[in-house]
C-alpha cells in the first residue's frame, strides 16, 4: 500500500528532549526585534552564561525555579549589586520568552524579585576648592615648565562639571 502524504506540521520536540542551549539563537533573534542592541547583547550573554554554568548540555524540563535561584544566588556572591540586578533582569526575561513559547509550562520567576539598583550621588569639589585649583594650575603654568600640560586645565572659559570657576 503506498504511504499517503500529508501536509500536517512536524511536531516540535518536546521539553524533555529540547536542549536548552539550542533555544539560544531564538532568543537572541527575539531580543534583538524588542530590545536595543546593547540591552539584547547584555540579555543574551547572561542567558549563555546561565545555560553554560548552570545547564550544560541539559534539556529545557530541567531549568526549574530552584536550578534559577542558586545561580542567581551564587552570582551575587561574586559579583556588584548593579551586575547582579542586570543578571537576575535578563534571566527573567529569558525564562518569561521560554514560557511565551511554550517550554516552559510554570512561570518559574513570578516569586523571584528584581534588586532595585543604587543611585550613586555625585560629589562635586565646592566653589572654592576649584578656583583654588584653578590658580594654583595658572602658577604653575606660569612657571613655564608646566604650560604644556596644563593649557587645557587652566582655560578660564572651560568649566568643570557645570561649576563655575575664577
Amino acid at each position: 500500500m503506498p504511504s499517503r502524504k500529508t501536509n500536517a506540521v512536524p511536531s516540535r520536540p518536546s521539553p524533555e528532549s529540547m536542549m536548552i542551549s539550542d533555544l539560544l539563537p531564538d532568543y537572541e533573534a527575539h531580543c534583538l526585534e524588542t530590545r536595543s542592541a546593547a540591552t539584547a547583547r547584555l540579555y543574551v550573554n547572561f542567558a549563555s552564561q546561565f545555560v553554560r554554568n548552570a545547564l550544560p548540555a541539559k534539556p529545557v524540563a530541567e531549568f526549574t525555579e530552584t536550578i534559577l535561584r542558586r545561580y542567581l544566588l551564587e552570582y551575587q556572591q561574586n559579583h556588584a549589586p548593579n551586575s547582579h540586578a542586570a543578571c537576575v533582569c535578563a534571566l527573567k526575561h529569558f525564562a518569561r520568552r521560554l514560557l511565551e513559547e511554550g517550554w516552559l509550562l510554570v512561570d518559574i520567576c513570578k516569586s523571584i524579585k528584581t534588586p532595585k539598583r543604587s543611585r550613586r550621588r555625585r560629589e562635586y569639589m565646592p566653589d572654592e576648592e576649584i578656583t583654588q585649583y584653578f590658580h594654583a594650575c595658572r602658577r604653575f603654568r606660569d612657571d613655564r615648565r608646566g604650560a604644556p600640560l596644563l593649557r587645557g586645565f587652566s582655560d578660564p572659559r572651560r568649566a568643570v562639571r557645570g561649576c563655575r570657576h575664577g
